[in-house]
């Protein structure tokens, strides 16, 4: 079974389609219309996005009016090169995140008509929609420079050794020496946040069918558009981040036993303390404050292209006189008994103009039937005929 809802079937002796007013909007809730009517009158721009719309009627009236049932623009658009700051990365974060794809386009409809004649100009649009355009990535961001390594620290002296190691800088005897333990090697670098793809372009929607049947030669030709809709058009290309900065290294820890008889001194400082005796070990041993720093990085790397959307695909026209029996079988008996009752009214009213169009009209799309209920309906249109041409 289809999971489309039931279409909206309308039969009414007259029906007004006016663009300029909203009093039909209930119309605009069905995707899919099957309207019969003696007359329906088009005014405006009337505009039913993506409908299916079957219209039968005796007449159409369209002094310039336009019937559009092109596709629903895409929910999804946005502007190409729009920056949007919550794609962005974060120095904890620092890739950007990728663009929103814009929407499919909408496929125009769908328009079945078939009218005894139809009076005045009248236009069909039944386009698809452009497909809308993607986002705009958000861009890669410097990481965030990883926090200084530890300082050096003694395990044990004499030998010296460290957490992260140690040596002895110069000794001499037992009773003197300096020693240092080494700071952790700083944190590599972290790599440029990438920049995040670029959202695609969306499909255009496929252009509708315009199928028209008349059975009076047309004054004019129906305008008809099925073009399709334009593809989208993708974000433009975010930006990559730079590298980010190497960790720094830890502190080096130095250490110094001085020992002479009755009077010595012993401590430990980092090598980067102003005390004068630090400064002068390290001046003259070469010993730098910190351990070397981290490994330099990369920047983040471009995103790739999405994948170009595609147009979409014209539709079709197809309009051409049609034979009464044709119509005949696009009609159900409700929507002629509905003529014949309408005939008659008309006829009580003195309305005898209108009355015998509608008889005529019944009595074109049944004198070929077969069936008991078209045999019927056929000689009810014939008496309602005679007693008018009788009468004038």
């Amino acid at each position: 079974m289809s999971d489309r809802p039931a279409p909206l079937r309308i039969t009414v002796p007259s029906l007004l389609l006016d663009g300029a007013t909203a009093g039909d909007s209930f119309l605009h809730a069905h995707r899919e219309l099957v309207i019969h009517a003696d007359v329906v009158q088009i005014r405006h721009h009337y505009r039913l996005p993506g409908a299916h719309l079957r219209i039968f009627a005796r007449r159409i009236e369209a002094d310039g009016a336009t019937l559009d049932l092109s596709g629903e623009p895409p929910s999804a658009h946005f502007v190409v090169d729009q920056v949007e700051p919550a794609l962005a990365g974060t120095p904890a974060a620092p890739d950007g995140r990728a663009g929103s794809a814009g929407g499919r386009g909408g496929d125009g409809g769908r328009l079945w008509l078939f009218a005894g004649e139809i009076a005045g100009t009248l236009a069909v649009i039944a386009k698809g929609a452009d497909g809308g355009n993607g986002q705009r990535g958000g861009d890669g961001v410097k990481p965030a420079t990883p926090p200084a390594a530890r300082d050096g620290k003694f395990t044990a002296h004499e030998p010296p050794s460290g957490e992260f190691g140690a040596k002895v800088v110069r000794a001499k005897g037992a009773r003197w020496y300096w020693e240092q333990a080494y700071g952790e090697t700083g944190a590599n670098a972290r790599p440029g946040g990438n920049a995040g793809a670029a959202g695609a372009g969306g499909d255009g929607g496929d252009g509708g069918q315009v199928c028209i049947r008349h059975l009076a030669p047309l004054a004019q030709a129906p305008a008809t558009a099925v073009q399709g809709g334009a593809a989208g058009l993708a974000g433009v290309d975010a930006q990559p981040g730079p590298a980010g900065e190497p960790g720094q290294g830890g502190r080096h820890r130095l250490f110094q036993y001085h020992w002479v008889m009755w009077w010595g001194s012993r401590w430990e400082k980092y090598a980067d303390d102003s005390d004068s005796n630090v400064r002068d070990i390290v001046a003259k041993f070469g010993i730098p404050a910190r351990a070397q720093s981290g490994a330099p990085s990369t920047p983040g790397a471009p995103a790739a292209p999405p994948a170009p959307a595609r147009p979409g695909v014209p539709g079709a026209v197809d309009v051409r006189m049609a034979t009464a029996a044709e119509l005949a079988a696009e009609c159900d008996t409700r929507y002629l008994e509905l003529l014949c009752d309408s005939a008659a009214a008309d006829a009580a009213r003195g309305q005898d103009e209108r009355a015998l169009a509608r008889y005529q009209w019944v009595e074109a799309l049944t004198r070929d039937s077969t069936d008991e209920a078209s045999a019927r309906l056929l000689a009810r249109a014939r008496a309602g005929i005679n007693a008018l041409t009788q009468a004038a």
